[in-house]
């Protein structure tokens, strides 16, 4: 039993930390975001400020990466934090 429990602490941790640092790079940089913000086509026409003329789709696209930084900064990483807590705990646990 606790060597499953290390494996999975291990595990865990081990994969949350991959995340973060992959979310703490997605936060960082300013073109990914914008990238991702224009792959994002159906979303523009779906979008009702795009359709009526409101915001052009540039404004669109930072309006997007701006929230998806937001997204990151203060929901996932900190989610992220607590999954490598989890981690580590099962990891001290099978010790």
């Amino acid at each position: 039993m606790t060597g499953s429990l290390i494996t999975a602490g291990l595990a865990v941790a081990s994969f949350g930390l991959v995340v973060l640092m992959i979310l703490i790079r997605y936060g960082r940089d300013e073109n990914w975001r914008l990238r991702v913000a224009e792959g994002r086509r159906l979303d523009k026409s779906l979008s009702p400020a795009v359709r009526h003329g409101k915001l052009t789709e540039a404004e669109w696209n930072e309006r997007f990466a701006r929230r998806q930084r937001t997204m990151v900064q203060k929901v996932l990483i900190p989610f992220v934090i607590l999954w490598i807590g989890g981690g580590l705990t099962m990891l001290l646990l099978g010790l």
